[in-house]
């Protein structure tokens, strides 16, 4: 499914910012084209799918991870905790939907209860580009330096929105998920991840406002 919500066009709207460069953002991951078969070749042990499964899956998972922990180190270990987790539970999986949702899902439950830990201090402020697929179409040094100022700024806005807002419009603006598949994730109907991502989006035009 094509992405609609893209997340600076949505604070330009909100806020009337007209000057912004303007990041694209890329599909969600497609499903590798064999996904249905080599769930079932790992299920009956076999390493080589199950690695395959690792291997499309890994760049993925670990950039979803990092866009909710801002390091490098813990979005590598929960990728790994991420896979093991799902080697285990692949006799319980039911293959309705795709693959990765699954695995955003298991992610989101590890990067919840990284966030949670004493140990994890996240930075104020880490741009969303660091490891994300927005793309700049940016002319010149300064467009590209304005365009890095307003991811810093997003992601500062991200962070000041209350969790119940901020995981649908990451999941949705900025990870890719339809509706459906962030409701997959999150446990909720698709029409309660629609409301979400209007009110966060409104939410986050307001703090774009009080923050020019």
């Amino acid at each position: 499914m094509a992405l609609t919500i893209d997340l600076i066009d949505a604070i330009a709207d909100e806020a009337q910012e007209t000057e912004l460069s303007r990041p694209r953002i890329q599909d969600s991951h497609p499903p590798h084209p064999e996904e249905g078969s080599l769930v079932e070749k790992a299920r009956g042990g076999d390493p080589d799918a199950f690695r395959e499964i690792v291997e499309y899956y890994e760049w993925a998972v670990y950039t979803f991870s990092y866009r909710w922990l801002h390091s490098p180190e813990d979005a590598q270990e929960v990728a790994q905790d991420t896979f093991l987790r799902a080697y285990r539970g692949l006799s319980n999986y039911r293959h309705e939907g795709k693959l990765s949702t699954w695995l955003f899902q298991i992610a989101l439950n590890l990067c919840r209860d990284r966030r949670r830990s004493p140990r994890l201090t996240p930075p104020p402020s880490v741009p969303l580009e660091s490891s994300s697929n927005l793309l700049c179409n940016c002319h010149s040094p300064d467009q590209e330096a304005t365009w890095k100022s307003d991811l810093t700024k997003l992601t500062e806005g991200l962070e000041a929105l209350p969790r119940r807002l901020r995981e649908p419009l990451i999941l949705c603006g900025v990870q890719g998920l339809s509706h459906d598949e962030a409701s997959s994730v999150l446990k909720c109907s698709p029409r309660a991840i629609e409301g979400r991502v209007y009110r966060a989006r409104q939410r986050l035009g307001q703090w774009w406002e009080q923050h020019r």
